[in-house]
């Protein structure tokens, strides 16, 4: 439930399962130990891939349109290769893993789901969007593309989340999750809409 003149932080993200993320932290502590970064891992449950951050000021309306959103959004499981990690630039406050060729399908489904929030008149950031994993956080300096060992990742679900910055033990809830299968996103968009 969200308490008025509170922050309400939403954001839609793949979260990868227990084996994938162990495998990424390994990654992570071993660029520490070669690049002795001197910034903060990032907790193995709180790794996630965001598709969409919807704002820090969701209300209670816009949320459940999002999760709505949710619900009619859907793709077969996308299969990602992790296997280079970096900065996003020189003044870049995290490293980050990725993939040096993301799959076509993850890309579309992101372009459908903000798609689907613009027609339920939902708010998001229109940053340029670029598919990352943060590992690393505050970083003493930037790292140049790096490969790593290829870490297959298979995403079976996604959802919505809120994010808590006053609670750092447990940063993340889980408002919703939905399977990602076969077939076609059903429902009446225009029924989304906010009135």
């Amino acid at each position: 439930m969200i308490e008025s003149n509170s922050l309400n932080r939403l954001f839609f993200a793949l979260w990868p399962d227990a084996d994938t993320r162990a495998q990424i932290s390994n990654a992570a502590m071993m660029l520490g130990i070669k690049m002795q970064h001197g910034g903060r891992q990032v907790a193995a449950d709180n790794l996630h891939l965001t598709l969409a951050f919807l704002g820090s000021n969701i209300s209670a309306k816009q949320e459940q349109a999002a999760r709505q959103v949710g619900m009619v959004s859907t793709t077969a499981p996308l299969s990602i290769d992790l296997d280079i990690a970096q900065s996003f630039s020189e003044r870049a406050k995290v490293w980050y893993l990725g993939s040096t060729a993301w799959p076509q399908e993850l890309l579309i489904f992101r372009k459908a789901l903000v798609g689907r929030l613009q027609k339920a008149d939902v708010s998001f950031d229109h940053v340029k969007y670029t598919p990352h994993i943060t590992v690393i956080r505050g970083p003493k300096f930037p790292l140049p593309p790096s490969r790593i060992q290829k870490i297959k990742w298979t995403a079976e679900s996604f959802g919505l989340y809120r994010s808590r910055l006053n609670e750092p033990d447990k940063p993340y809830e889980t408002i919703a999750t939905w399977q990602l299968k076969e077939g076609e996103a059903g429902g009446q968009l225009e029924q989304l809409t906010l009135l």
